[in-house]
């Protein structure tokens, strides 16, 4: 169809406009449908004409319709766009015949220009506003002229919002997860290759349609790279050939030309660790048959760190090397059962959605235990976890830009954003409770809190999975009683019923002790899977108490079990737990006790160490008295005898048998010499001591001497000898008292001569004048004192 002057048909205008008399959307110069005459349609038009001239336009006519006499029904709507569907197809037909024959028009419909033989569109299209991709800011994006039209400015992007999210308002224990999949889909206006344009901050061209998507001002990308699997072709890894052959193998106007997965990075990741952890997250597609281009951004979070996470474009199509476009005919279906199910596919609608998010939260969490980081990614929600801590209100991606626009917040993410300050305040305040809860004497357990304002999570669960953040223990929630964590290579738990479950880093076991419980068990038995750790049942073995106390029943009050366990850090024990069943006491290996005041069961065997400990408990705390109570191992028996011999305590109502009485009349013999020879030792090296001391001139060391060695430093030594004396070894000194002694007593004597003949001896004061004040008089150690002749 052509019109009388000759020139090629021009395409409708954008938005369709029909012809005032029909109604119809026909082509420029097409007969009037209504009228039946030869007078044709004047359609106004935006753009070039079709030989990309730019030159050839048709001028107006007066009685075209304005938009506002266009049909606003539904079913004109829709009319109008087929019968656009229909006016392009005939521009096609009559493109396609006036194309020379070295150059084919390529088959898809939404092409505007014709494919040369190396592949490429010529830019032949009309004026359109450039399509931006979700979270594109209009800053970031550089407007490109188009032929024959000036491009269109674009107004600089107001400041970000405040109040994104934060990793600081998140629990110690917790990393952020977030991943949003999504659909490239050509009905909503969307193109595969501006979207990849838009990740990777580049500059690429659409072969489809000619269109030129910079981004190259774009900030804030770290990092670009495509994926393809094994054997693909070289240009697969080629950002705009690959994107522009997805656009080609798409021909229908509501195809689905990409997937996407929007995924965050942990922060407690090393940017090193990056790549290792999205090839992982990727693998599963890759193998799939997808091609997936990958890009990470490091925009800055609300809280001025950086919020780093990365876009994976996924092709939907397998690569097929026979095919014209390099794909295949059909769509990926092992790559769509990732994110689709239900209907044909078998299952609920969104299971598979949630199975993906789990298993990419297992790779979150895998790559944090790599790096050492205590905190854990979940991927559900709070209600699925039964957390009661309330969702956040959601803003969307087009609230949040409505946001970025007019640089101020709404009323919602003023909620939002108040509400994250709080969380990371509450946070801190959890911290230091914690803090203050694990150094303070007493029971481990959190602070008071009000009942009418509860802490966001449960205090006791959260220390679980502070120390094991691979399990979940939700479950034991009412469960738990005492949580102990001070040491940070041990944790116990005293759950309600009375048992114990143990974790020790340091043997790489789960203890549980005390009465049978099955919720106990269980919670072992999840912080053994959490961990890997073996989990060891330690039976009681014995008990021992005050004879004629009865044993306990209810618990026991805070101030006493403060006071046993300060009694039992004084006896040299430092592994010491209080709890309401009694303080726990490590003796070394899997030998444990447990003390309720007037009685103490022996946990685990029964150790030299245990015996010592109940002996020297019954020592102190309960007169020298023990009374066994309940059955022992006879040479266990045998053994806390001989200790409580050793220790001054009687067993009451055990009577040793013979062999272990002649073994302790032994013992005690041999200790009895050897303590004798002890005694004598320590004496020898205590007068050594004090003589040291005298000769370097304290006056309180020569007044505790014995008076020979008193007046061997004082009369017989000169200043020479007693500096000597005073630089001498205190194993020289003791080896020579003898002989000190001997001249000392000599020296005694002779002093004592001087005195009883009336001569003043060196203890003796000086005459005083009468006049002068009375003081003390020190003993004359800077030369000898002679009798006054």
């Amino acid at each position: 169809m052509v019109d009388e002057s000759g020139a090629p048909p021009r395409r409708c205008g954008p938005r369709g406009l029909p012809c005032r008399e029909c109604r119809r959307l026909r082509l420029p110069g097409q007969a009037c449908a209504d009228r039946g005459d030869e007078r044709a349609h004047a359609i106004r038009t935006r753009g070039a004409g079709m030989d990309g001239r730019g030159d050839a336009r048709l001028a107006p006519r007066r009685d075209v319709p304005d938009r506002a006499d266009l049909p606003r029904a539904h079913g004109d709507r829709t009319a109008v766009a087929r019968r656009q569907s229909d006016c392009v197809n005939a521009q096609r037909a009559e493109v396609r015949r006036r194309l020379p024959p070295d150059v084919q028009l390529a088959p898809w419909p939404w092409l505007h220009g014709p494919v040369d033989g190396r592949g490429t569109v010529p830019v032949r299209r009309p004026r359109v506003r450039a399509w931006r991709p979700d979270h594109a800011s209009r800053r970031d994006a550089r407007p490109v002229a188009q032929p024959g039209l000036a491009g269109r400015r674009r107004s600089a992007a107001p400041s970000r919002a405040a109040g994104g999210g934060a990793l600081t308002s998140l629990p110690s224990n917790e990393a952020l997860f977030h991943l949003n999949a999504k659909v490239i889909q050509r009905s909503r206006g969307k193109s595969a290759v501006a979207a990849a344009a838009y990740r990777a901050g580049a500059r690429l061209t659409d072969a489809r349609t000619g269109s030129v998507w910079d981004y190259t001002r774009k900030r804030h990308i770290l990092d670009s790279y495509v994926t393809a699997p094994a054997g693909a072709p070289a240009w697969a890894l080629d950002r705009e050939t690959l994107w522009s052959r997805v656009e080609l193998a798409e021909v229908r106007r509501n195809s689905q030309t990409a997937r996407e997965i929007e995924v965050s990075i942990p922060r407690d990741l090393p940017p090193a660790a990056w790549r290792a952890f999205l090839a992982d997250v990727a693998r599963p597609y890759v193998e799939a048959g997808a091609v997936v281009d990958t890009c990470i951004h490091v925009p800055p979070a609300a809280d001025k760190a950086l919020n780093a996470h990365a876009h994976m474009l996924m092709t939907c199509r397998r690569l097929d090397p026979v095919s014209e476009t390099g794909f295949a005919r059909t769509r990926n279906n092992d790559l769509a059962a990732f994110f689709e199910s239900g209907g044909r596919r078998g299952g609920t609608r969104g299971d598979a959605l949630k199975a993906e998010r789990g298993r990419v939260a297992a790779v979150v969490n895998d790559h944090l235990r790599r790096a050492g980081s205590r905190r854990r990614a979940d991927h559900r929600s709070y209600e699925a976890r039964g957390d009661p801590r309330p969702p956040e209100p959601h803003i969307g991606e087009g609230r949040k830009s409505a946001t970025m626009r007019r640089r101020s917040h709404d009323r919602r993410t003023i909620v939002v954003a108040g509400l994250r300050r709080t969380k990371t305040l509450e946070n801190q305040i959890i911290e230091v409770e914690k803090e203050m809860a694990l150094t303070a004497r007493g029971f481990a357990r959190a602070p008071a809190q009000d009942k009418k304002a509860p802490r966001q999570q449960d205090y006791k669960l959260s220390l679980l999975r502070d120390r094991f953040p691979d399990g979940d223990f939700t479950p034991f929630r009412d469960v738990l009683y005492l949580v102990d964590a001070k040491d940070p290579r041990r944790t116990r738990v005293l759950t309600r019923d009375g048992a114990w479950v143990e974790a020790d880093d340091e043997s790489g076991t789960v203890s549980l002790w005390g009465p049978r419980s099955a919720q106990a068990a269980a919670l072992a038995d999840a912080i053994s899977v959490s961990t890997g750790y073996g989990v060891d049942r330690i039976e009681r073995t014995a008990a021992a108490g005050k004879p004629g106390k009865s044993r306990r029943k209810g618990a026991i009050p805070e101030e006493e079990a403060v006071s046993l366990a300060d009694r039992w850090r004084r006896r040299g024990f430092s592994d010491v737990t209080e709890s309401p069943a009694g303080v726990r006491v490590g003796l070394g290996g899997r030998s444990r006790l447990l003390d309720s005041g007037d009685h103490i069961d022996l946990i685990g065997p029964v150790s030299d160490q245990a015996l010592r400990a109940l002996a020297s408990k019954a020592a102190e705390d309960w007169g020298g008295t023990l009374e066994l109570d309940g059955p022992w191992p006879p040479e266990a028996q045998a053994r806390l005898w001989t200790e409580c011999q050793r220790q001054g305590v009687t067993l009451a109502g055990y009577t040793p048998p013979p062999a272990v009485a002649a073994a302790w009349a032994a013992e005690s013999g041999s200790v009895a010499d050897t303590s004798t020879k002890l005694r004598a030792v320590r004496s020898e090296t205590a007068e050594a001591d004090l003589l040291l001391g005298a000769a370097a001139g304290d006056v309180a060391s020569l007044k505790r001497l014995e008076p020979s060695l008193r007046a061997f430093v004082s009369g017989h030594c000169d200043d020479e000898q007693r500096r000597d004396l005073a630089r001498a070894d205190r194993e020289d000194i003791v080896q020579a008292l003898a002989e000190f002694r001997k001249l000392g007593a000599a020296e005694f004597e002779r002093q004592k001569a001087e005195r009883l003949a009336g001569r003043p001896s060196i203890f003796d004061a000086p005459a005083k004048p009468a006049d002068a004040p009375a003081r003390d008089a020190a003993p004359a150690f800077g030369r000898r004192s002679n009798p006054i002749d």
